[in-house]
């Protein structure tokens, strides 16, 4: 006979469908950052983003699309250490996703807060878009993926659930595990700079085969210069 605690998380556990379209949610948004990470990791213009969509911005401002100015923002990576915030949001959905898988569709403890933490920052950042005047539809599909995600919680996902430091672990484990891998890609999948940059920009002296190497073509050179007769004001004696 299950006992009072277990009957609590039974009673409280949302319909399938939630736990469902929450899982959904955080696919999209994940890979809206994969997206933005491979463009970052490739030093490449992003992909399926087109000319982009400004919202009013002026005709400087159009230059490049919507997704690659915000890649070029100062709000692109973190302060400092320089990391993409399109790998954070990479390791980040990944652990939301987590927790709401071992949570059964709900987001317990900490991982509630830090739902609502999230849910900020992509208010910020979709502030962010409006009033630099450019939309990233990579980065707006992320944040309302989020945002949505975060609004199923509240309102449908239930409040009791596993141990919260089992959930807290997993979350920590997995965001640690995405970018781990998402280090490994930056080392070994990064462009060289002999990859980027034309040999033809490495060879700014002239070879030295060019210049005359035998004793015969400096003779040569030597009579050349000597046939030629002096003129002008290099003319030597009487006129």
């Amino acid at each position: 006979m299950p006992n009072n605690h277990e009957s609590v998380r039974r009673s409280d556990a949302p319909a399938t469908w939630v736990l469902a379209l929450g899982m959904i949610l955080m696919l999209v948004a994940f890979a809206s950052c994969a997206v933005l990470s491979w463009s970052h990791i490739q030093e490449a213009p992003v992909v399926g983003c087109g000319g982009g969509v400004e919202l009013g911005g002026s005709a400087a401002q159009a230059a490049g699309s919507g997704c690659d100015r915000a890649k070029d923002s100062i709000w692109s990576a973190l302060p400092v250490v320089g990391w993409p915030t399109a790998h954070v949001g990479m390791a980040w959905f990944a652990a939301m996703a987590q927790c709401w898988t071992i949570g059964r569709g709900r987001l317990v403890g900490p991982a509630r807060l830090l739902g609502l933490f999230g849910g900020l920052a992509s208010l910020f950042l979709i502030g962010v878009m409006v009033v630099e005047g450019y939309l990233c539809r990579w980065c707006a599909l992320a944040h309302g993926a989020n945002l949505a995600f975060l609004a199923l919680a509240l309102l449908k996902g239930g409040r009791k659930g596993p141990q919260i430091p089992a959930v807290m672990l997993g979350m920590t484990i997995t965001f640690a595990g995405v970018t781990s891998v998402l280090l490994l890609a930056e080392f070994f999948l990064s462009p060289k700079v002999e990859d980027v940059v034309p040999e033809a920009e490495f060879n700014v002296r002239p070879k030295a085969s060019a210049v005359p190497s035998s004793e015969s073509d400096a003779a040569v050179a030597d009579a050349l210069v000597r046939s030629i007769p002096l003129q002008g004001r290099w003319r030597l004696g009487p006129e």
